[in-house]
């Protein structure tokens, strides 16, 4: 994505428990987001592209536009993982497209990379099962720069 364009994914994830899931930028592993939660961890890829999906020797590409190749997100979600195993946070990663103007009905696994609509995106992180407790994740998401919310009903940021 362009620094000039609003990320169409940010009010989705938002959607997602602030308490269980934290969202952090992710230019250290060469995708848009990164998602770590109580259901795992999650890199995601945000593509624009209109038209139909279709997948070609490994590439995702939506109206004949490549999107990402499945080796490389696969590649990148092992690049996190190898990140977490460090902090001591045994969790697998997720690859996930994001297609915000893609036809395509539900979400779809290809080859192990999720690619489904903002609204789906943030079905398929949060119906997963729980695979991390709750204090790894959040130590693991504030080790990767993700904004941690207060719990305290009271407190004032300022």
């Amino acid at each position: 994505m362009t620094d000039d364009t609003p990320d169409p994914l940010l009010p989705e994830l938002e959607r997602l428990d602030p308490w269980s899931f934290w969202v952090a930028a992710g230019d250290e592993f060469g995708v848009d987001r990164v998602v770590i939660g109580t259901t795992g961890a999650f890199i995601l890829v945000v593509s624009q592209a209109e038209g139909y999906m279709n997948v070609s020797l490994g590439r995702v590409k939506i109206g004949g536009v490549p999107v990402a190749s499945v080796r490389s997100m696969k590649r990148k979600a092992r690049k996190l993982k190898s990140k977490l195993h460090g902090m001591a946070v045994y969790a697998n990663v997720e690859p996930v497209i994001c297609a915000t103007n893609a036809i395509l009905g539900s979400p779809k696994n290809v080859r192990g990379v999720w690619v489904g609509k903002p609204a789906d995106v943030v079905k398929v992180i949060s119906r997963r099962a729980n695979a991390l407790q709750r204090q790894p994740a959040k130590r693991a998401a504030q080790a990767l720069g993700a904004r941690i919310r207060s719990v305290r009903p009271d407190s004032r940021e300022g």
